[in-house]
């Protein structure tokens, strides 16, 4: 089996030379394959020499027409025309989209021919459609040429479609069958160890297409070879972007040498997850919400409090399946141990959900008095009929209340099971009480790390935990029962700690025109990071026009902002230019003081003004565009310096201020592949 380096290609939309031969230079014997795509081809380049100066890559054409996503504003008669001209300079492939007219190419350029399923189109019966398009392409690919279709995919269970046929194909390197999109990155990986000859990749923080990992993690995750006997194990969730898990997993896996990978797996409809997981031989799910009572269900013997967070799949005939316990109690009851919580302790649990459930089974199966407090009371007593069910007795150590009648200065540790005050559900649970002096608090957040709660249960005295702490140790567990491996608790929270202080998000705030995205996409390419603009994603999400939006509607759309920030928050490796009225929501403010790497862009009202007049943007207020600037300036000021860890004056040049951005010793920012 080649090499995983050799079987990685690399999408690059080339734009100009000088930083073209910067990204080959790095690419040139670390990776086999590289892509040009050619949509905004400068006439000055020269291919043919180009090619020659980097001989271990092997080079690939590509032009994608602005309809299909791309970037050439020809037809499709103007790409063929300027694929047939490239064609001899030294490419291996060109690719050519299905039922293209055909074209002529020079001895030893071969065709990829490719099929893209485009967002808004539905499959009814995917593995027929692909087998009749798969049979279509390789009459046009002719020999030694290769077939490339590519699923869209929101959710995982509709990416691994494609894995399933790029399993069964007869010729499984004369094929590339993957996905795009939101769903897509664990079955691109699993497409490459189920035979495909290629995986297409990007260089960091500049994808040419929705779900494509960079090449530097790929390098990172995956074994040197990998094949159809690489061990597969995932965590499935919704949302499932913020895990730590594959972080986890991935590096317990590495230093035991062991032939296996960790994916993470977008789910929306379980059961047919399930069904396609098995198909495509992954072995082992963790589970988080919404799913933990869906694994509970498909597990072939009961577990314990209805909510499963982990599965494993046996292959032994009619006795083969999913088999689910649940981690999450163990691994918590274990950091509150290690803290020193006492035997005859008493134990409050906040929240009555699929986390709760296996602390609450797992805590009195050791003896513990628990109490469960949940917002809904019936929701804490269903908890509770379920314990008495899975125990086959009453169970009188577990009482039940509702969350506002609990009395948090009554117990010797408190275990926050919600996803209240996590970045995505910002907020306190208990905003009017805090825990009594000495109690163990474990909050399972983690992301971020001091969550409103632990910190104010911290400055009453209490003993915090975070939950990384819990994340780790029931991860352990999960990993022995999988991969009979027995890792370190210290080096995984060591890689842990550092992954999170280096994957949060750099947030630009500040009035309009003050430079957040010219400074945040110039801010990106310099760390190899994406770079999101709040505005844009509203406008392509919502298809309003922020202008006219603003203009008719100015709370339905701080009402849609609002409800965006906590997504793009959570969002890594990113760096995120938001509106200049995010800070108008006190709610938006409250989040933004809990990301560590919020900037505050503070630029003069003259130089605002300037800019302005030179790109006029729909008035806020009825007073002239100076007033108003000065105005809007004055609102936000307080807000803007309470939410940002650093402030920077933005009214030089981008290069000095992504410079000083980079150098700031608060904000701590490594390139990609720098550290």
């Amino acid at each position: 089996m080649t090499s995983l380096a050799g079987r990685i290609l690399v999408s690059l939309l080339v734009r100009e030379e000088q930083q073209l031969r910067a990204q080959l230079e790095q690419l040139h014997g670390s990776v086999g394959w590289v892509e040009l795509r050619l949509d905004l081809l400068p006439e000055s380049l020269d291919l043919t020499a180009l090619m020659v100066d980097f001989p271990q890559l092997q080079f690939l054409a590509a032009i994608l027409l602005e309809s299909e996503g791309g970037s050439f504003s020809g037809n499709d008669a103007q790409r063929r025309q300027r694929l047939q001209e490239v064609a001899a300079c030294g490419f291996a492939f060109i690719d050519l989209p299905l039922d293209s007219e055909a074209m002529a190419l020079p001895v030893g350029v071969r065709r990829i021919v490719s099929w893209h399923q485009s967002a808004d189109q539905v499959l009814e019966a995917p593995q027929a459609k692909l087998a009749d398009l798969a049979c279509r392409a390789e009459q046009q690919a002719g020999a030694g040429g290769l077939v490339k279709l590519v699923v869209w995919s929101d959710f995982a269970e509709q990416a691994m479609e494609a894995v399933v046929f790029q399993q069964r194909f007869p010729q499984p390197d004369s094929l590339l069958c993957f996905a795009q999109g939101p769903g897509s990155s664990a079955a691109r990986v699993m497409s490459l160890l189920a035979g495909a000859p290629l995986i297409y990749s990007c260089w960091p923080g500049a994808q040419t297409a929705p779900g494509q990992w960079d090449y530097l993690a790929l390098l990172e995750l995956l074994p040197d070879h990998v094949s159809p006997k690489t061990r597969v194990f995932g965590v499935m969730g919704n949302p499932v972007a913020h895990s730590m898990s594959p972080l986890l997993w991935n590096d317990a896996l590495q230093a035991h040498a062991s032939d296996a990978v960790y994916l993470r797996f977008l789910v929306a409809e379980p059961q047919r997850f399930f069904a396609l997981a098995v198909s495509c031989g992954v072995r082992a799910l963790s589970v988080t919400a919404p799913w933990k009572q869906a694994a509970a269900e498909v597990s072939k013997q009961p577990v314990a409090g209805g909510a499963a967070n982990f599965l494993i799949h046996e292959q032994d005939g009619e006795h083969g399946g999913w088999s689910g316990t649940n981690t999450d109690g163990a691994g918590a009851l274990d950091s509150l141990l290690a803290a020193g919580f006492p035997a005859d302790g008493k134990l409050l649990l906040i929240g009555a959900g699929g986390a709760a459930r296996g602390v609450a089974m797992e805590a009195i199966s050791r003896g513990y008095r628990v109490t469960v407090a949940a917002r809904r009371l019936e929701q804490a007593q269903q908890l509770q009929r379920d314990c008495h069910t899975a125990t086959g007795r009453q169970t009188p150590e577990l009482q039940v209340c509702r969350l506002a009648d609990a009395q948090l200065c009554d117990f010797d540790a408190i275990i926050q099971a919600t996803s209240l005050g996590s970045l995505i559900h910002p907020g306190n649970p208990t905003p009017d009480q805090v825990p009594r002096t000495g109690a163990i608090v474990l909050d399972m957040v983690y992301q971020p790390l001091q969550t409103e709660w632990l910190e104010a249960a911290a400055k009453a005295g209490a003993i915090p935990l975070q939950g990384t702490e819990m994340l780790i140790r029931q991860m352990l567990a999960q990993l022995q029962q999988a991969a009979g491996i027995e890792s370190d608790f210290a080096c995984l929270n060591e890689t842990l700690q550092e992954e999170l202080e280096q994957r949060s998000p750099v947030v630009l705030i500040g009035a309009r025109a003050c430079g957040k995205s010219s400074l945040g996409r110039a801010l990106a390419q310099e760390l190899g990071w994406q770079f999101k603009d709040a505005d844009e994603e509203l406008e392509q999400r919502y298809q309003r026009r922020i202008c006219d939006w603003i203009a008719t509607d100015p709370q339905g759309f701080r009402d849609a902002e609002a409800a965006l920030l906590p997504e793009l928050l959570s969002l890594p490796r990113h760096v995120l230019a938001l509106g200049g009225g995010v800070v108008e929501r006190e709610q938006s403010v409250r989040s933004l003081c809990q990301a560590p790497r919020v900037v505050f862009l503070d630029c003069p009202p003259e130089v605002l003004l300037e800019r302005q007049q030179q790109a006029p943007r729909p008035a806020l207020t009825d007073l002239p565009l100076a007033e108003e600037i000065q105005h809007l300036l004055e609102r936000r000021l307080a807000s803007y310096t309470k939410c940002a860890v650093v402030r920077q004056r933005n009214s030089g040049g981008i290069a000095e201020s992504v410079e000083r951005l980079m150098t700031n010793p608060v904000l701590k920012l490594f390139p990609v592949g720098t550290r």
